[in-house]
């Protein structure tokens, strides 16, 4: 049951992530229409170079972070209640 409970607080995770990237994406104009359209035509190499960019201002302005202390609050909260069950 521990292990079913830690498996659904990371999955409840995964989620959050994938909200929190697209949310920030769309807030700073990465899913504007016109810049998904001139991104299409770019190559496997321009595309992967472009993400890393994003991927570096995500983390001067400390969305990295954020999102990583948001993850260690989870596990955090999963592993307080495995050893809460522990003593039930």
């Amino acid at each position: 049951m521990r292990n079913a409970q830690m498996a659904h607080t990371l999955n409840h995770w995964r989620y959050h992530l994938n909200k929190c990237v697209v949310d920030y994406l769309a807030l700073e104009g990465y899913c504007a229409p016109h810049r998904i359209v001139e991104r299409d035509s770019w190559s496997i190499k321009k595309r992967r170079d472009y993400a890393n960019e994003v991927v570096d201002e995500m983390e001067e302005k400390g969305e990295i972070r954020r999102l990583h202390r948001d993850y260690r609050t989870q596990i955090d909260y999963a592993l307080e209640a495995k050893v809460e069950l522990a003593f039930d």
